[in-house]
């Protein structure tokens, strides 16, 4: 039966704020009744209905204010009655907290969480398999300089699409793709080393805003390999792949594959494999093992873009550059004019990229030419010389300088014409030729070519590959028709090859093609 409290009594039931608030979230602790309370009424703390603990007392006079039971009530929402048994003694004041029940819930779901939190944090840096995985189907698979087409990423999940050799020609292509990589999910397979850092990535087109939803401050502080993807605006999967500072990136980029076809790779939180059992919290960079930025060297025609682990072939390739440059010049004049700056990019062999490679970017600007750095090439291979540089020099920088000419003549770029195989490589083996002279030219490529001379002979150009079919093409066209028509047929306004050739050298393909035979059968 329930019954009045005199003022004195309501006063000695008010407890404190905070120990309500102690009682309600964590449970009140289990202290002994002691003289100290005799007498006074104790507390059953109830969280709907269920009794929660019991014989708690109700205040602690020691430093502590004692509040009236209506504050108490009002401030927090609670209902504190007097309840007598008969057979209790003294009289149990029962507090319910039912109000308070959908806090203390929520409460204990975000402590729940904090302790799985922290459980996973001590398990050795083990992520959890999330609730919703990246699964890939198909993706545009895009390739930064470095990483093989035979891309796991292809082998694992099919080929949506793919754009790449380096991030310069993504760049200058990937507005005729935009429309096909943005209604697929995408990855990037970036290979650290070979691009020096992520600081290119500040070049991206805004077209790629999307596609590459990472800066390139945040990528920097993780270690490769790492995976990692987020969501664009339309709910695609956009991801990176970072790989580098290994000797075998190919392995690393088969281990970041494997992972996301687990089914472990979260959204927004970088991983990186352990053992293709986990997928394990990235690491932190270790401020030692930071890429140092590339070192750069320049003259007024030329940029050389080497690699932190050789800078010393910076100088001598500038050197070997202004060399080359000095012998194109007296064949082809104009060569500074139209190709008036090159970016030379130096680095170190990895995937594709292998002693021997050399390339160029003729659609970049400037346009780019791309070699393993000299000083690790020789180790490898002898072969690998000044000779062999300047000559490949020479070559890949006739590749930017035929672009120009057709770009100037016909408004196309050679990709778009008919120009065949051989003579594209020719003139770039003409170009080498130049700058070797014709003895340590032979001596350097008679290996290679020489055997092609008979083919041709049997079966014509078609029958070997393009660069020893366009060196002696072209040793041919200038020994027969001169320099003069050489450069006149590169600079046509003929968009058609054939139309070109019958116009600057008077002879169909088919004629040019049989005098070529009967060249060679006296040589």
């Amino acid at each position: 039966m329930k019954s009045t409290l005199s003022l004195a009594e309501s006063m000695v039931a008010g407890i404190i704020i905070c120990a309500i608030c102690a009682v309600c979230i964590f449970g009140a602790s289990g202290c002994q009744k002691s003289d100290t309370f005799a007498g006074f009424p104790t507390v059953e703390v109830r969280l709907e209905g269920e009794a929660i603990k019991t014989e708690t007392p109700a205040i602690d006079v020691k430093g502590h204010i004692m509040i009236p039971r209506e504050l108490i009530e009002e401030t927090l929402g609670v209902s504190i009655q007097e309840t007598r048994d008969s057979s209790t003694d003294p009289r149990e004041i029962s507090i319910d907290l039912s109000p308070l029940g959908e806090f203390r819930r929520q409460l204990a779901s975000a402590q729940e969480q904090l302790s799985k939190y922290a459980l996973q944090s001590a398990s050795e840096g083990k992520v959890p398999i999330p609730s919703r995985p990246v699964k890939l189907n198909c993706p545009y698979v895009l390739l930064s300089l470095g990483v093989s087409p035979d891309c796991s990423f292809v082998d694992k999940f099919g080929k949506g699409g793919m754009l790449g050799g380096s991030m310069t020609y993504i760049y200058d292509n990937i507005p005729k793709h935009i429309d096909s990589v943005r209604g697929r999910d995408s990855i990037l397979v970036y290979d650290v080393d070979h691009e020096v850092g992520f600081d290119i990535l500040k070049k991206a087109p805004a077209c790629m805003d999307q596609i590459l939803p990472f800066t390139p401050e945040e990528l920097s502080e993780y270690a490769p390999p790492y995976i990692w993807f987020r969501l664009d605006t339309w709910g695609r999967q956009r991801g990176i792949a970072v790989v580098g500072s290994s000797e075998d990136v190919q392995g690393d980029i088969a281990a970041l594959a494997n992972l996301v076809a687990s089914g472990k790779v979260p959204i927004d939180r970088p991983v990186t494999p352990q053992v293709d059992t986990y997928a394990m919290a990235a690491e932190p960079l270790n401020p030692s093992t930071i890429p140092q930025q590339p070192t750069v060297v320049s003259s007024e025609h030329f940029e050389v873009v080497t690699h932190h682990s050789c800078v010393d072939d910076g100088p001598i390739m500038l050197t070997w550059a202004e060399e080359t440059m000095d012998k194109l010049l007296t064949v082809f004049p104009d060569a500074l004019e139209t190709v008036p700056y090159v970016s030379i990019s130096v680095t170190v062999p990895s995937g594709k990229l292998q002693y021997g490679t050399a390339f160029a970017h003729t659609a970049s600007n400037p346009p780019k030419i791309t070699f393993i750095a000299p000083s690790l090439a020789v180790k490898e291979n002898p072969y690998y010389d000044k000779d062999w540089y300047i000559g490949n020099i020479a070559h890949e920088f006739m590749h930017c300088l035929y672009e120009k000419y057709s770009l100037a003549a016909t408004g196309k770029s050679l990709s778009d014409r008919d120009v065949p195989m051989w003579f594209n490589e020719g003139v770039g083996e003409y170009a080498r030729l130049t700058v070797l002279g014709e003895s340590k030219f032979d001596a350097k490529q008679a290996e290679q070519y020489d055997p092609a001379i008979q083919k041709i002979i049997d079966e014509g150009l078609s029958s070997v590959d393009a660069y020893s079919g366009g060196a002696w093409a072209l040793r041919y066209m200038n020994s027969e028709y001169g320099h003069d028509k050489i450069a006149s047929l590169m600079k046509s306004k003929e968009f058609s090859f054939s139309d070109a050739m019958k116009k600057e050298l008077g002879v169909t393909l088919t004629e040019f093609e049989e005098g070529l035979k009967e060249w060679l059968k006296k040589r």
